[in-house]
């Protein structure tokens, strides 16, 4: 039995699926298959039962499952040990940021950290939200920076920071007044949002309706480049975060103006994955929040004081 047939195993356990988990570890479906069914058969455990909707552990599998995170902890903790000993910190590490976000923290973040460790690297991927939650409960990211809500479950997030949304359109839609503008005001535009059920559109929609707003959907868009080309040619305003969109409004491609009367306030957070506590992880996050500190008046990320 080997450690990364027992990281599979969790994997599966987590994503209750073995084509997602597949998916997500970047192995075929079949042969993830073949691993569960192999060491099912070695061990005469049936660690898996079908559901409707995909796989969950058996009974047996629980306590199994349950060990076999135990092991893959002792084993990182014992690599750990050994980069400890050798006198120096190596090996590579996975981190995943917001969509957007990287282009504030992600230069400052890879020089530091290679400057920190020259014997060591880093990787940094852009993903969703729920992407970077997913991956780092399945152990695929040593760190993640996400938004909050939703609340990642079993993951010890620590908070960053918040930040308020903004009302992005064309200056032939807004104007040039970059003053806020309250809820019922931006009820009055067309919107551009993400199709139903994510978290985000659902976020907006639900903040509006709590203030006796409905809101006029213009466009369903899934990605936020397809909200600032409609945004820029005037077909309504986008809502988002103003760390996503700061550099087009440098530009002055689009207008932002904050939402208030009631504000909408998500907050961004960070984490390590529960197997990587290790010096190389514990750096990261303070690299990270390093970066934060200092690009939070261009984001207008906001901090508790």
């Amino acid at each position: 039995m080997k450690i990364r047939h027992l990281q599979m195993l969790l994997a599966v356990e987590q994503a209750g699926s073995i084509s997602l988990a597949a998916s997500r570890l970047g192995v075929a479906q079949a042969s993830l298959s073949r691993i569960v069914r192999d060491l099912e058969e070695t061990h005469g455990v049936k660690l898996f039962e079908r559901t409707g909707r995909g796989v969950k552990p058996s009974k047996a599998g629980e306590v199994f499952l349950q060990q076999a995170s135990s092991v893959i902890l002792e084993y990182d903790q014992l690599l750990e040990c050994a980069e400890q000993l050798r006198g120096t910190e190596v090996g590579a590490l996975n981190v995943s940021i917001p969509m957007r976000v990287g282009r504030l923290i992600m230069a400052p973040l890879v020089t530091s950290f290679s400057n920190a460790f020259p014997n060591a690297s880093i990787h940094v991927f852009e993903n969703l939200n729920i992407q970077t939650q997913d991956m780092l409960a399945a152990r695929e990211m040593d760190v993640g920076v996400f938004y909050t809500p939703p609340e990642p479950p079993n993951l010890a997030s620590e908070e960053l920071g918040h930040e308020e949304l903004y009302a992005f359109g064309s200056s032939a839609l807004l104007g040039t007044d970059a003053t806020a503008m309250t809820m019922a005001e931006v009820a009055s535009y067309p919107l551009l949002l993400q199709s139903r059920p994510a978290h985000y559109r659902g976020l907006i929609e639900d903040s509006m309706r709590k203030a006796g707003h409905e809101p006029i959907v213009a466009r369903e868009l899934e990605t936020i480049h397809a909200h600032v080309s409609f945004a820029a040619q005037g077909e309504g305003l986008t809502i988002l975060p103003y760390s996503n969109l700061w550099e087009e409004v440098e530009n002055g491609e689009l207008v932002a103006r904050k939402i208030i009367e009631p504000t909408i306030t998500r907050g961004i957070s960070v984490a390590g994955s529960s197997t990587a506590a290790n010096p190389l992880v514990r750096h990261t996050i303070a690299l990270i929040k390093q970066a934060f500190v200092e690009n939070s008046d261009r984001a207008r990320w906001l901090r508790e004081s």
